[in-house]
């Protein structure tokens, strides 16, 4: 409707203009030539009126007329169907949060942070997270099955009867620290972030101990390097990380830096130029607009220089540990388990960036990462659950505009985790009540009984 007003507007236009510039230019009395420029003046109003009523009144009341008919309305059985769909979304992100925290990595979740910004985990009970455990397991193949380490997670969902003397909900306020102290402490642990870096040598001797095979070794490191490319591909297209922004740039830029310097024949230093890259993109973040800028939407520098550098840390150790296990796996020798020399060098060079970037953790504040921790973990689980519903559309199975609707949702959720500075939360309960309610789960022998029937094992708790 829009075009096509657009056009007769611009068409009466024209003929207003057409009309007032011939009748000038001809021998057409003044009588007649006021009486054709008053004829393309109504046309050109009627057209613009009735363009004008399309937009004001058919537009904002065509979707309600059509809802009022039952054109558009989803039906109940429809409703119904979506309705499945995203309790099977809920139960299929439930799984892959279980699976996540298998990993070292988001040991130290804080599931407050998880069911603040996951709205859909929000309501989740104990009997379906138990149903998720065991679903991990069962697909998971029992020679590489790891345990879910749920120690901050069950507390909050399995109260049950706690015994006297322990508060059923008491929440973490004694531990929790003032926010003057909280960002004072930030201020000190980002100062360790501006402090210069010293370049690190190798450990190792190529003249004294590989001069035979350097050549191999170096051929190696960049195979080793090239994996390191795939790996980060795949945390982009899993949703870990973006494709696009300063932390991905980062960490491609350090890669092509450390393939440079292998081509070189120098050990393995993608560390060392991620920390390059981190320091140049430091100092723009400190610069005096950048400070203005903060002053006046009240950004908090420190947290996001802090978020930035956890990020890329723990993207660069999950990578590592990647690359690690598909170089392990694709370089042992055909039937035996076990790796040449020059292999043994290119993975103890990774052991060491790995180690350096843990050391570059430990020296940030213990909260801020642990809260950095948690929002990357919603983030994965929110890209997943978008997946989800992407493949459903794709496959046909829900429409574009019922599918959108839940995108945005996620979308805007992300969002919030992207804009999040806060680091306490109020609902996180006391260490008192988590080892209370943790046990009790391991006391009740009915509920024992049941998970071991179900095939959780009894140490899936």
């Amino acid at each position: 409707g829009g075009l096509r007003g657009a056009v007769g507007i611009a068409l009466g236009l024209v003929l207003y203009a057409e009309t007032v510039h011939y009748t000038a230019a001809s021998e057409v009395s003044t009588e007649t030539r006021d009486e054709f420029i008053l004829y393309t003046e109504k046309v050109f109003g009627m057209v613009g009126g009735i363009a004008l009523l399309t937009l004001v009144i058919n537009a904002p009341t065509c979707g309600l007329l059509l809802k009022a008919l039952g054109i558009i309305t989803p039906t109940e059985t429809r409703n119904k169907v979506v309705e499945n769909y995203r309790q099977h979304m809920i139960h299929s992100t439930l799984v892959d949060f279980v699976s996540l925290l298998t990993q070292k990595r988001f040991q130290d979740t804080d599931f407050t942070v998880v069911k603040e910004h996951v709205s859909f985990l929000r309501d989740i009970t104990y009997e379906q997270l138990m149903v998720a455990v065991k679903q991990h397991k069962d697909s998971s193949p029992a020679s590489s099955y790891k345990e879910p380490d749920l120690k901050n997670v069950i507390p909050y969902l399995y109260k049950g009867n706690v015994a006297s003397g322990h508060a059923n909900d008491t929440p973490r306020t004694a531990d929790v620290r003032s926010r003057k102290d909280l960002k004072l402490d930030r201020f000190k642990s980002v100062r360790v972030i501006r402090e210069p870096k010293i370049t690190r040598g190798t450990v190792f001797d190529f003249k004294i101990r590989y001069d035979d095979q350097e050549s191999r070794v170096q051929e190696e490191r960049l195979v080793f390097i090239k994996i390191l490319h795939s790996a980060y591909h795949h945390l982009t297209h899993s949703g870990e990380l973006y494709d696009r922004g300063n932390l991905i740039n980062n960490i491609f830029d350090s890669l092509a830096i450390a393939e440079d310097a292998a081509e070189a024949g120098e050990p393995l230093s993608d560390w060392d130029a991620m920390d390059v890259f981190f320091d140049s993109h430091r100092k723009r973040m400190e610069n005096f607009l950048v400070k203005a800028i903060a002053g006046v939407i009240n950004f908090d520098r420190d947290f996001y220089l802090v978020h930035f550098r956890v990020r890329q840390i723990l993207a660069f150790v999950h990578a590592h540990g990647m690359a690690r296990k598909i170089f392990k796996e694709e370089f042992n020798q055909a039937g035996q388990d076990c790796l040449t020399e020059a292999e043994k060098i290119v993975l103890d060079e990774s052991a060491m960036e790995v180690q350096l970037a843990e050391g570059a953790l430990e020296e940030l504040l213990e909260e801020d990462v642990a809260m950095v921790k948690s929002l990357l973990l919603c983030h994965i689980v929110l890209n997943k659950s978008a997946d989800y519903f992407k493949k459903l559309a794709d496959e046909g199975l829900m429409s574009g505009k019922e599918a959108s609707e839940f995108l945005e949702h996620i979308e805007d959720e992300i969002s919030h985790i992207l804009k999040t500075k806060e680091v306490d939360h109020s609902a996180e309960l006391s260490d008192t009540t988590k080892v209370a309610r943790l046990s009790q789960v391991s006391m009740d022998p009915e509920l024992m009984q049941g998970l071991l029937s179900e095939d959780h094992g009894p140490n899936a708790l």
